[in-house]
């Protein structure tokens, strides 16, 4: 079967700025820029996250009381089973 693929074009004097600034792939630097990331601080950001920058884990729906009992049960020697999916 025959693939049509369509991909944004990128300004190649950009892309060799980010692959020339931030140290990467030129592939990788169409791929940001293909994405939306126009300026070399934004990508470093993506490509180099801090923990600082992340949300508070916080803003989930239940993590409060999730964490609550978590520490419940660790308090009284549970066992604790986290399961979790990909995403």
């Amino acid at each position: 079967m025959k693939s049509n693929w369509k991909t944004k074009s990128v300004d190649e004097v950009i892309v060799n700025e980010f692959s020339d600034v931030l140290g990467i792939d030129k592939l990788l630097a169409s791929i940001l820029l293909s994405r939306g990331l126009n300026n070399i601080n934004d990508a470093d950001n993506f490509i180099n996250p801090k923990l600082s920058s992340l949300h508070s884990p916080y803003l989930i729906k239940g993590m409060h009381e999730g964490v609550a009992r978590i520490r419940e049960a660790v308090s009284r020697n549970e066992k604790v089973g986290i399961f979790a999916d990909s995403d």
